[in-house]
């Protein structure tokens, strides 16, 4: 007997997001499979952030439908998409006058994490970060910042993951650390969405790639998006379907 395909991590269908006059994002349909990575590729203004936002609860869609790790796409279904989903914002949004560690253990107890002080531990250990947390987040690099917003977001082990520029502001073995992790969290079962600028980034982890500009004007591998080594490149294929949008 053939085993049934499981579940959509991610199944949104038709998201819109209105603000007054302005679309921001309109009629985005995508789904993401357990354990896959997608890249969602725009420019500035091209709604990636407000995407991701949807998914995580923190906007419902002004029109359009879905499911995030089980959990319908509603108005008021902030609370269970918290619990089943980590989201990495671009602005980190830490408090500065907490330890990295008390930062961390709130979170932790937030989430109803069971044992927080060992879990915020081991995070704080796969992040290497283990020898920052006595230090107070105000006194912390932005890399650094980036980081210990990585681990918040890893604390009550989501089966969704939504990274908005997550390596942005580190250096390149942090940054390389970040998309080894991510590729560890993906052959773990995770479903991982990625917005990125850094196109390199992106062909390396992703499985799939979207290009956004308000509408997905493309979803596919690299492949299926036209990219060939050596004569097409993604940069290629990303000007050319933003410009014509």
């Amino acid at each position: 007997m053939i085993a049934a395909a499981p579940s959509p991590a991610i199944d949104a269908r038709g998201l819109t997001r209105r603000f007054g006059a302005r679309v921001a994002v309109e009629d985005v349909t995508l789904e993401v499979a357990p354990g896959e990575v997608v890249a969602l590729l725009g420019p500035n203004g091209a709604g990636k952030t407000t995407t991701l936002r949807m998914l995580a609860g923190l906007l419902a869609p002004t029109s359009g439908s879905g499911t995030v790790a089980g959990v319908p796409l509603t108005a008021t279904a902030d609370a269970a998409l918290r619990a089943r989903v980590g989201l990495l914002t671009e602005t980190p949004g830490l408090w500065d006058r907490l330890t990295v560690w008390t930062n961390l253990l709130t979170y932790a107890r937030l989430y109803g994490v069971t044992d927080p002080g060992a879990r915020v531990r081991a995070v704080l250990d796969r992040l290497g970060l283990a020898d920052r947390t006595n230090d107070v987040a105000a006194v912390l690099s932005k890399g650094l910042r980036q980081r210990v917003a990585l681990a918040r977001a890893l604390l009550h082990a989501p089966p969704v993951l939504l990274l908005d520029e997550p390596t942005s502001g580190l250096d390149p073995a942090a940054a390389r650390d970040v998309r080894r992790l991510v590729a560890e969290l993906a052959r773990d079962g995770t479903a991982v969405v990625v917005c990125t600028h850094n196109l390199a980034e992106a062909e390396a982890l992703a499985g799939r790639i979207g290009i956004l500009k308000t509408r997905l004007l493309a979803f596919d591998t690299a492949r299926g998006l036209g990219v060939r080594p050596g004569q097409v490149s993604l940069e290629d294929v990303y000007l050319a379907r933003t410009e014509e949008a």
